[in-house]
């Protein structure tokens, strides 16, 4: 049965989220008015972004409202299954698997002006595609046993889910880190302002792959320790907006770092935090071979 400060857990991680989610709509909002030649797809990607994560909060709040007023001083209450918590994972699963295509789709475009071997190619794109089955799997998989819960979160088949699905989502975070900061690594020019913008951008994808993680694993921690309780939640509305947040910062960082490229000034870094992306403090040094000329970055 839980108590006064699991429930209130809950409630500080839900005004948290809602804070995650205003920098959503500050980020989806600079998007849309500084980036109107993006491609339509990319812009109906962002769109559905936001969408999906106002959904996400509307579902969070009509779910506390349920467990914290309608059944106030009612703890077992916390055992019946309210089809806002069914929506709110549902909608938690499309909107990581979003991110991760869409982060997925930047690996290949990039891979394109680095990989010149056929068959390494082949076998990055083979990659791509099996780690995008596997991460819609695992999100119908885990859609599947929440829509057959009836009363109570802790039993041991959905324990289960739990434990595959956010194990799954962590593996497929470090995968896309690791392959993003490969290929921008191959892709340093030798020019000091180019390469500072590429370690820049490998430093923020580093950071933001191991915070996703972090949450993740957070959150399995929490409900293993507590499963009755509604303790994990105050993560759970913070997730899908790491992830959103994560994305859009990538985005809307292209036309400052294009800028700093077009000036003598050189390139420094500020990751002071990983959901405010800031391309201008101190220097992170990498080396690469020397060029004559730096290439546009594909990922800007």
């Amino acid at each position: 049965m839980p108590h006064g400060p699991e429930f209130g857990a809950a409630l500080i991680g839900l005004v948290i989220g809602g804070i995650f989610y205003g920098m959503v709509i500050m980020q989806g909002t600079f998007y849309f008015r500084s980036y109107r030649n993006d491609p339509l797809w990319l812009k109906l990607s962002v769109a559905l972004l936001c969408v999906l994560d106002t959904i996400h909060l509307c579902f969070s709040i009509h779910m506390m409202y349920y467990y914290l007023i309608t059944n106030f001083g009612n703890f077992s209450a916390v055992d019946n299954i309210i089809w806002s918590l069914k929506g709110l994972a549902t909608v938690q699963v499309f909107v990581i698997w979003l991110v991760q295509c869409l982060y997925l789709l930047r690996i290949w475009k990039l891979s394109r002006k680095i990989i010149t071997n056929i068959i390494f190619s082949s076998a990055l794109l083979a990659s791509l595609i099996l780690t995008l089955l596997f991460g819609l799997g695992i999100g119908i998989f885990f859609m599947i046993e929440m829509a057959q819960l009836q009363h109570g979160l802790s039993i041991t088949s959905f324990r289960w889910a739990i434990f595959v699905a956010f194990s799954a989502t962590i593996a497929i975070d470090i995968y896309i880190a690791t392959v993003l900061s490969v290929l921008l690594w191959k892709s340093q020019t030798g020019i000091k302002r180019t390469d500072s913008m590429l370690c820049t951008l490998i430093q923020y994808i580093i950071g933001t792959g191991v915070l996703t993680s972090m949450a993740s694993l957070i959150y399995i921690t929490l409900y293993v320790v507590k499963p009755d309780t509604l303790l994990y939640l105050a993560q759970e509305f913070s997730i899908t907006r790491l992830y959103a947040n994560s994305f859009l910062a990538m985005m809307n960082a292209r036309s400052g770092l294009r800028g700093q490229l077009s000036t003598p000034v050189d390139l420094e870094i500020n990751l002071e935090s990983v959901l405010r992306f800031n391309p201008s403090s101190t220097s992170f040094g990498c080396h690469g071979p020397n060029k004559h000329s730096p290439p546009e970055s594909p990922m800007i």
